[in-house]
C-alpha cells in the first residue's frame, strides 16, 4: 500500500498523510500502480498542500513493514530506503528481492561461502570437471603432491591412471639403496599396476634401478624402488631415481 506525505501553511498541522486508495501483490506493481495521478482526491485538510513523499509499506503479519519512499520535493524523483526502518538482519544473511519483488532476508549457500566481512571463498570439494575450462591449461606444478613428500603428479584418463614423481635414494656407505614409494591415489584394489623407474645419470655410478615390493612385484598402493651398485665395490652414493606408473582407477 502507498500512502501520500503532504506538507502545508497549517501551522497547527503542518503535515499530512494520505492513505493510499489500492493494494498490490509486489513491489513492483506497487511502484507502477500506485501514481500520484491515478489519486481520487475529494476535499483536502487544507487549501495548500504540496506533495513531499509517496511512502509504500508491505504487511507482515500484524506488522506493517517500510519497503521505500519516493520524493516529489522537486522536478525529480529518487528512491530513499532508510536502513534503520528494516527490520534486523541475522549474522551472515543478505537482504534480496523475492518472486514478489519484496526484500526478504536469506543466508548465502551453495559452492560459495560469505564472511559477514563480505569475503567470499569456495567451498571445499565442489569443483567438478564442468567447472573447468577446456583450455584452461592448468600447469603440473598447481597439482598435489604425493604422499612420500617427492612431487609425484597423476591424471586419470577414462579408467586407467597414470601416475609419477622423483625420489632421491641416499646411502652413506655400502651397495645398496632402497626407498618404499607410495602412490599419491591408490590404483584399482588387487590389481597391479606397471612400474619403471630411471636412473639420473649424472652421478657417475655405475648402477642398475629395481623396481621391487615384497617378493618383486608392486602392489596398487606403492613400490620399492632399489639401487645396487654392479661391481660390487662400497662406495657412497646419493641418486635420484624418475618413475611412472599405469594401472587402472580404484
Amino acid at each position: 500500500m502507498a500512502m501520500w506525505v503532504y506538507v502545508s501553511n497549517d501551522k497547527d498541522t503542518p503535515i499530512y498523510v494520505v492513505m493510499g486508495q489500492r493494494q498490490d501483490v509486489s513491489l513492483a506493481t506497487a511502484r507502477t500502480n500506485n501514481t500520484y495521478a491515478s489519486l481520487t482526491l475529494g476535499t483536502l485538510p487544507s487549501y495548500e498542500m504540496k506533495l513531499l513523499y509517496r511512502v509504500i509499506a508491505q504487511r507482515s503479519g500484524n506488522d506493517v513493514v517500510f519497503q521505500e519512499a519516493e520524493d516529489f520535493r522537486g522536478s525529480g524523483i529518487s528512491t530513499l530506503v532508510s536502513s534503520s526502518a528494516l527490520p534486523p538482519l541475522s549474522d551472515n544473511n543478505l537482504w534480496l528481492g523475492n518472486a514478489s519483488g519484496v526484500a526478504t532476508p536469506v543466508t548465502p549457500s551453495g559452492d560459495v561461502t560469505m564472511s559477514n566481512a563480505g569475503v567470499m571463498a569456495i567451498a571445499s570439494d565442489v569443483i567438478v570437471n564442468a567447472d573447468i575450462k577446456s583450455d584452461a591449461a592448468i600447469a603440473i606444478s598447481k597439482l598435489a603432491g604425493g604422499a612420500d613428500g617427492s612431487a609425484s603428479q597423476y591424471f586419470k584418463m577414462g579408467n586407467m591412471m597414470i601416475q609419477w614423481g622423483i625420489v632421491t635414494l641416499a646411502a652413506t656407505s655400502g651397495d645398496t639403496a632402497y626407498s618404499d614409494v607410495t602412490f599419491p591415489v591408490a590404483f584399482k584394489a588387487g590389481s597391479t599396476p606397471v612400474v619403471t623407474a630411471n636412473m639420473d645419470s649424472g652421478f657417475g655410478v655405475s648402477a642398475n634401478m629395481l623396481a621391487v615390493i615384497g617378493s618383486g612385484n608392486p602392489s596398487n598402493s606403492g613400490f620399492r624402488a632399489r639401487c645396487l651398485d654392479r661391481d660390487g665395490v662400497s662406495r657412497n652414493f646419493s641418486l635420484n631415481y624418475y618413475w611412472i606408473a599405469i594401472g587402472l582407477i580404484a
